[in-house]
């Protein structure tokens, strides 16, 4: 399953989410994407222009009057140039060499060192503990004391 998120970061403090504005002054065209702090001044101005019935204006009307007043707008400019950034999900681990390949690869070793005749690996077995008696281990103690008079 691909999945695709986008989110829009403020241009200027990179907070999230954000909202995209496009402001035109002089004929220049700014296209910004503020989060709520930054935006707030603007929020307000646009909300008192609505308390005096000031209406919002069709995008082609605008175009329009400025053409009419000889000014040619702009294409938007960006706030800031930073690249998109994309999330990239983290990679499964990478899988182990399948026991085919380690059972070749041992073989292949086997063959190599029956090549140059290698004495046979010893059996490494675990050391047993010597069993001793009570006898022996009071023979023992009396033969250290022995020594240790002596």
């Amino acid at each position: 399953m691909k999945m695709t998120v986008e989110v829009t970061a403020c241009d200027l403090d990179k907070e999230m989410p954000a909202k995209t504005f496009l402001i035109m002054v002089d004929g220049e065209t700014y296209k910004l994407d503020l989060c709520s702090s930054d935006a707030q001044p603007i929020v307000e101005l646009i909300a008192a222009a609505k308390k005096k019935g000031i209406e919002p204006t069709p995008m082609e009307e605008l175009i329009a009057a400025v053409k009419e007043e000889g000014i040619e707008p702009t294409p938007a400019k960006p706030a800031l140039s930073a690249p998109p950034t994309q999330f990239t999900p983290p990679s499964p681990p990478a899988k182990k060499a399948a026991p085919r390949a380690k059972k070749a690869a041992a073989s292949a070793k086997k063959t190599a060192a029956s090549a140059e005749e290698k004495p046979a690996p010893k059996k490494r077995g675990g050391r047993r503990p010597r069993i001793t008696s009570m006898a022996e281990v009071e023979a023992a103690k009396a033969a250290r004391q022995g020594q240790a008079q002596d």
